[in-house]
């Protein structure tokens, strides 16, 4: 029986066994040994890779594989048919991973400002920049991260002029950043451009501050972990921190396979509504939006409208907006929109299915049967003439249902987060200025390294 002495023998076995199971004589790792990597040794005290330290250190990417591998460092390349190439000062030299093997790889980086109008397609990709022209066949978008997209009209779903105008606080997860959101409590981390919470006590929460004296909406798209259902409650116009409820708001709770809205007023917690969905909540996107106004409040999940409903307290004048999870939860964004807003077009679905419809910054809409843009000045041609708008006046147009097609999948397809939105295409290569594809949509495209945030592979699993 061999004994070892020292953990520094046992860790040079160890070594020559992975190096002669992972790289074989070509100098890539087998199918077989495809997840397995080779870290250098560090000190006493020291954890083989920087994965248990470093997992929300923006200065480094991240490449994560379909077999539960995690590596941190600096990614210098990668192939579509080949290998990516990670390098540190962890690591004897570069790390070779099948591509082939790749769940995701999330990309350090600082934020860049995405542009103001947003291209939504028919598979939920959206693309963000300043809207160029509309024609019968096409939407260009100019983006800073890829110059003009040029967009086939046959996969748009709609098109929203200068979206920035309506956020009011937005997260940055991706960018492994939780401001402006604070913690109250909690284990919360941010991994893989998501926050995380594991809810090992009560009483924990993020709040953000924000000025709530007109109408609002707040929406959060969520993923349960570890099996359980989603649980957690949405909080509108609190006027303190100091807990998770404030002591006078309006609160959307969603749990399992119920949703409920209580309010609270002078520190006392009410019941509004309790209603059932009917199936078990595992992931979705939550929406509550409120009116000081008028006091009323309006629910929805994913696209379905859960109602409307007054509340007795009518709080006028909030400063905070409060997210608190009852159960480990994924929380991939969170945003506060000005005004009531509903699920994208879900309040003119109908009118779409035979013409575009137009909705202006007022609210009010119109069914047309062409729209085009060129100049800054929309044209389109409605039952009773033809109407000519500033572009500035409109907040967005809803293509017709009818011709619409969802682009192509194919295999190689990546799903790509950057700062011109995300979107779909066939990775060709990575280099260390470029992320080069095409699609039957965008074309041949050449997006700046710098403002790609994620890439996910294998997305069709």
């Amino acid at each position: 029986m061999i004994r070892f002495t020292t953990f520094a023998s046992v860790l040079a076995v160890v070594v020559a066994l992975l190096v002669t199971a992972a790289v074989p004589d070509g100098g890539v790792p087998s199918a077989r040994a495809q997840t397995i990597y080779v870290p250098k040794p560090k000190g006493e005290g020291e954890t083989l890779d920087a994965s248990a330290t470093t997992a929300s250190d923006t200065s480094l990417d991240i490449v994560a594989t379909v077999g539960g591998d995690r590596l941190t460092g600096t990614v210098a390349e990668m192939e579509a048919d080949g290998v990516l190439r990670l390098s540190g000062p962890q690591y004897d030299g570069d790390v070779l991973v099948r591509v082939s093997a790749l769940d995701h790889v999330a990309f350090a980086g600082k934020d860049e400002e995405p542009g103001a109008d947003e291209v939504v397609l028919t598979n939920a990709d959206r693309l963000l920049g300043q809207l160029v022209a509309i024609t019968p066949d096409a939407v260009v978008l100019e983006t800073g991260a890829a110059g003009p997209l040029r967009i086939s009209r046959k996969v748009i779903r709609s098109v929203h002029i200068q979206k920035g105008r309506s956020v009011l606080l937005e997260s940055r997860f991706a960018s492994g950043r939780m401001e402006p959101w604070v913690a109250r409590g909690g284990t919360w981390s941010i991994n893989d451009g998501c926050l995380i919470s594991q809810i090992r006590g009560s009483g924990e929460f993020i709040y953000a501050k924000l000025d709530q004296k007109e109408a609002v909406t707040f929406v959060a798209k969520v993923e349960a972990l570890s099996g359980n259902y989603v649980q957690c409650s949405l909080v509108l116009c609190a006027d303190t921190a100091d807990n998770m409820y404030g002591r006078n708001s309006v609160i959307a709770m969603y749990s399992g396979n119920e949703y409920y809205l209580h309010h609270a007023q002078n520190g006392s917690v009410n019941s509004i509504v309790n209603r059932n969905f009917g199936t078990t909540l595992r992931s979705g996107v939550l929406r509550v939006a409120y009116d000081p106004e008028t006091g009323k409040a309006r629910l929805w999940l994913d696209s379905t409208d859960l109602g409307e409903y007054a509340v007795p307290s009518k709080p006028k004048n909030g400063q905070y907006v409060i997210f608190a999870p009852q159960q480990p939860i994924r929380v991939r964004d969170l945003q506060v929109l000005r005004g009531i807003v509903p699920p994208s077009g879900a309040d003119v679905v109908s009118e779409a299915a035979q013409g575009d419809v137009i909705r202006f910054v007022n609210k009010d809409r119109v069914s047309v049967t062409s729209v085009a843009l060129a100049d800054g000045q929309l044209t389109a041609q409605a039952s009773y003439g033809e109407l000519r708008i500033p572009a500035e006046n409109v907040e967005s147009i809803l293509f017709a249902e009818k011709g619409l097609e969802e682009p192509r999948r194919r295999k190689g397809d990546v799903l790509v987060q950057s700062s011109a939105g995300r979107f779909t295409l066939q990775f060709e290569k990575l280099t260390r200025e470029h992320l080069i594809g095409r699609s039957d949509c965008l074309g041949d495209v050449k997006f700046g390294r710098g403002a790609i945030r994620k890439i996910e592979f294998n997305i069709y699993r």
